[in-house]
């Protein structure tokens, strides 16, 4: 309406000029402008209000934004926490089952040389490590000796000398519960056993423990010279309690067994070892036909020792007895006690006549030799033998001892101090002097 009053069409086809109609007065020129401020006020506020509400929509797009961005960002970490989660669980799904392996391994024997040959074995197969070697730990004199490497036999490993507590790694073993890791790029890798391959790089030395107590130490190389890790480190420590139980219950096995078969006065052989050996010597003899023969020594007149020194001085001739014929007979001959100052002497593939030189020459060097009590008294004394051979394999182990205990009556009832040969007869078994 505006326009229409100020602006009137041209009059098509005409020349006039344009005029206003109605003309505008004075109030009318006053109500238009009025009316077109009032219409820039209302679209000014109208403006603002639309900005205000287009920033109020922008801050809050980019605080979304900023949101959805911290959103991703967590579930990156989330993602990349979920990852390493999994690369965790495998790492300890894979140790679990090398501990099992290992763990089965060197529990399945109580033989102390194979649990740890086994110990190894494996832990070279199934870690990364190209070296590994088993020391064991004397408390007196503190010293480390091999026990078992990667590369070596029983007799190799037998040859090898024990290492010093004060030497190398193992100094920061006596003196740290754990493990200790050396290598080219530390520049400590001087030491590392002699004992151990000069390829070797990087090795992780971890304490074998009971307890408090060290038992022993595992060393492992790498010929990479690649480091160790805290992972490593962790899971070794849980393998090294599993292989310190094995070797522990081993040795406890091994000792009892000592115990169980021999004398715990000589450190002889006692009477189940005798029997043992001498079961598995009559297989043997069955078996190829070897001769066999058996010597039973017994300490002329020892009771009288027992009654005028008393049985420490007693016991005391025991042990010298034992020392005394153990340096006088073969390497394959068993000398056992078998109860009070009663010994045997199993003397295989020997025949008749060599076990009678061999009891003679022990019975001769005895009564020519006094026994050294304590206080320093020289006792002499004398011993009597009796010696039979394995003819008759029916009931071969009694019989066996039966006929060279007859031999030994014999030397007694002749006047001791002398050496009895069974031999049967037809109708009687008699002892016979050979001298």
């Amino acid at each position: 309406m505006v326009t229409a009053l100020l602006f009137s069409p041209l009059i098509p086809g005409g020349d006039a000029p344009i005029t206003l109609q109605p003309p505008l007065s004075l109030p009318l020129w006053g109500a238009v402008l009025g009316g077109y401020l009032a219409c820039s006020t209302v679209c000014g506020l109208l403006g603002r209000r639309f900005q205000r509400l287009e920033r109020d929509v922008l801050v809050e797009m980019e605080a979304k934004l900023e949101k959805a961005q911290a959103s991703a960002e967590r579930y990156e970490a989330l993602l990349g926490e979920l990852s390493q989660g999994q690369e965790r669980l495998k790492r300890m799904n894979e140790e679990l089952a090398l501990l099992n392996i290992i763990a089965t391994a060197v529990n399945s024997s109580l033989d102390v040389g194979r649990v740890q040959q086994a110990a190894v074995t494996h832990l070279g197969s199934l870690l990364d490590v190209d070296e590994v070697q088993i020391y064991w730990y004397t408390p007196h004199g503190e010293q480390f000796a091999l026990q078992a490497a990667t590369g070596l036999d029983e007799d190799d490993v037998a040859a090898l000398p024990v290492v010093s507590g004060e030497e190398g790694v193992f100094a920061h073993l006596l003196l740290s519960p754990r493990a200790v890791t050396i290598s080219q790029a530390t520049g400590d890798l001087y030491q590392r056993p002699s004992h151990m391959n000069k390829h070797v790089r990087s090795v992780l030395a971890l304490p074998l423990r009971s307890g408090t107590r060290l038992l022993g130490a595992l060393l492992l190389g790498r010929f990479s010279g690649s480091p160790f890790t805290e992972d490593d480190e962790r899971f070794l420590d849980s393998l090294g309690r599993i292989l310190s139980v094995a070797i522990e219950n081993a040795t406890l096995f091994m000792q009892a067994q000592e115990l169980s078969l021999s004398d715990e006065l000589t450190g002889l052989a006692n009477r189940r070892m005798f029997n043992l050996r001498l079961g598995n010597e009559l297989a043997r003899v069955k078996a190829t036909g070897v001769p066999l023969c058996l010597i039973i020594f017994d300490l002329d007149f020892f009771k009288q020792v027992n009654d005028v020194h008393g049985h420490p001085a007693g016991d005391e001739v025991l042990c010298q007895f034992a020392r005394r014929v153990q340096q006088d007979i073969r390497g394959a001959d068993l000398l056992c006690r078998l109860g009070g100052e009663e010994f045997a002497l199993l003397v295989p593939d020997t025949p008749p006549a060599v076990a009678i030189a061999i009891a003679e020459r022990i019975c001769k060097r005895i009564a020519q030799t006094p026994f050294v009590l304590a206080n320093g008294i020289a006792q002499p004394l004398t011993v009597s033998a009796g010696v039979a051979e394995l003819r008759d394999l029916t009931n071969a182990m009694d019989s066996l001892v039966a006929h060279a205990d007859t031999a030994l009556y014999a030397a007694k009832a002749a006047g001791r101090n002398q050496v009895k040969m069974y031999q049967a007869e037809e109708k009687a078994a008699v002892a016979v002097e050979l001298n």
